[in-house]
């Protein structure tokens, strides 16, 4: 979770320093697998159960895809291996 976006005028605030994530699985030879949006719908609709990937609510689509990428990444370097 690295950025914030507003939710009222779609506005995305950094919540942390860019690069050190990219530095450190550099350093370790790791992939970075994605980033997930700091977002409450994702933590309402964990709330009501639904993950967002199959939840119905409005911002569960592109939520959820940004777990769906991840997943193929994992997949992907899985494959790798």
């Amino acid at each position: 979770m690295a950025e914030f976006t507003c939710p009222y005028c779609q506005h995305t605030t950094p919540i942390f320093r860019s690069g050190g994530v990219e530095r450190e699985a550099k350093k370790h030879k790791i992939p970075i697998l994605g980033s997930i949006p700091l977002n409450e719908g994702i933590c309402a609709d964990a709330d009501r159960g639904r993950p967002s990937v199959v939840a119905e609510s409005d911002h569960a689509q592109q939520q959820g895809q940004a777990f769906k990428d991840i997943a193929d990444e994992i997949l992907q370097n899985l494959a790798l291996n």
